[in-house]
């Protein structure tokens, strides 16, 4: 029986305990035996209990790099903050997972944003593959693209001091255990298969070199809560919402000003902070929604542009309001704006300035016609358990 070890290692939310609870499910139907190295082993866990779950290898903290709020250039700079750059940290920060591929002895590795398990696999001599959205499985490029693609580019002469960097660090490593060395930092992500789990439509990087293969994204069926919209006229409003991003409370009392009837779930709240952001017209909720059911029977879908989210609403031809905190959201809301399909919010808007945007994404042909021509481009893709089921019998094929 074929050992798979799928693993995240950065990122948050729950997307990525979704895509590997639905490719885990897939492979496990073909025979293979399954194990899950996760970034959040409780939520992993409470999904589902067909298979092991196992805390993913923390980066360790580096006081000593950037603070969190300086901004990163791209993919490369990313890995920079997390001290590829440094070649005596970088071996400290592999071992663990060399000591977890060890101890589990898997026939293959896949990887959901997880670059510090395919650089570990990689010296272990392990097949491992990408597996995600765009932004988790950058194109193949040197320099690396730049995050912010839609400002000017920033110097190439920076973008390339950090792909040095991050490269002499890694191919340092690689030295040391007889492999052979990258030619770039991109490198680090290639693999033997890369699962683009997108569309070009929705991939964070707007140009990526030909060859690429999109599997479309692999919506999960409707499953979670669903109280239902509040009472009322209205138009209604989906959000999945966070507490502690920002701009939050500002946002939902806005909600709460206007002629709508809105419905969000506000990830990490408690029930007592539930109960005090409600209001007759806004229903605030701290367990996940049904984002079918949600996404088929609201009007306007609000959230910082996640990608789950973003295209069960376009899969039912909703145009979006966007709230992105991050690069990678501001990345997918800019492609976004691009197709008129989700326009960008600013906390500060007063409670006209507001009402006259709902006013234009509801009537205004443009906003509708956007999401109506992606609602079109989701269905031409295969269901999420067929995209999986050609994931795993791919995966299957290399083992």
């Amino acid at each position: 029986m074929p050992t798979v070890l799928l693993v995240w290692e950065l990122g948050l939310n729950l997307g990525h305990v979704r895509r590997l609870e639905s490719l885990a499910e897939a492979l496990m139907a073909r025979g293979c035996r399954v194990m899950i190295s996760a970034r959040e082993p409780k939520v992993a866990n409470a999904m589902a209990c067909q298979w092991t779950v196992k805390p993913a290898p923390k980066t360790p903290a580096r006081p000593d790099r950037d603070p969190p709020k300086a901004p990163q250039y791209n993919y490369a700079d990313l890995l920079r903050g997390l001290g590829y750059d440094d070649h005596t940290a970088l071996p400290a920060a592999v071992q663990p997972w060399l000591d977890q591929i060890g101890e589990i002895k898997p026939d293959c590795l896949i990887a959901d944003h997880a670059p510090t398990a395919m650089l570990a696999a990689r010296l272990a001599g392990l097949p491992a593959c990408p597996i995600g959205v765009g932004f988790h499985v950058p194109p193949l490029s040197r320099p690396m693209p730049p995050f912010k693609w839609w400002r000017p580019s920033p110097p190439r002469v920076r973008l390339r001091e950090v792909e040095r960097a991050v490269l002499s660090s890694v191919n340092h490593l690689l030295a040391d255990h007889q492999k052979p060395a990258l030619d770039s930092v991109s490198a680090l992500l290639e693999g033997p298969r890369r699962f683009l789990t997108t569309m070009p439509e929705l991939d964070e990087y707007p140009e990526r070199p030909q060859g690429e293969h999109y599997t479309g994204f692999p919506l999960s069926p409707g499953t979670g809560y669903w109280p239902d919209w509040p009472a009322g006229d209205g138009p209604k409003i989906l959000g999945y919402l966070r507490a502690d991003y920002p701009a939050v409370y500002t946002v939902l009392q806005s909600l709460s000003a206007l002629p709508v009837r809105a419905l969000v779930y506000v990830g990490g709240s408690t029930a007592a902070q539930c109960k005090s952001w409600t209001s007759e017209r806004v229903r605030i909720v701290d367990q996940p929604l049904d984002l079918e059911r949600g996404a088929e029977t609201c009007d306007i879908g609000l959230n910082y542009a996640s990608n789950a989210f973003v295209a069960q609403v376009l899969r039912a031809g909703k145009p979006l309001l966007l709230l992105p905190p991050f690069d990678q959201q501001m990345m997918l809301a800019q492609r976004l704006v691009q197709q008129r399909c989700g326009r960008l919010i600013n906390p500060a808007w007063t409670s006209e300035q507001w009402f006259t945007v709902l006013q234009e994404m509801l009537e205004d042909a443009p906003w509708q016609q956007g999401a109506q021509r992606m609602a079109q481009i989701i269905s031409e893709y295969p269901d999420g358990v067929a995209i999986m089921a050609e994931i795993a019998d791919e995966i299957c094929a290399l083992m």
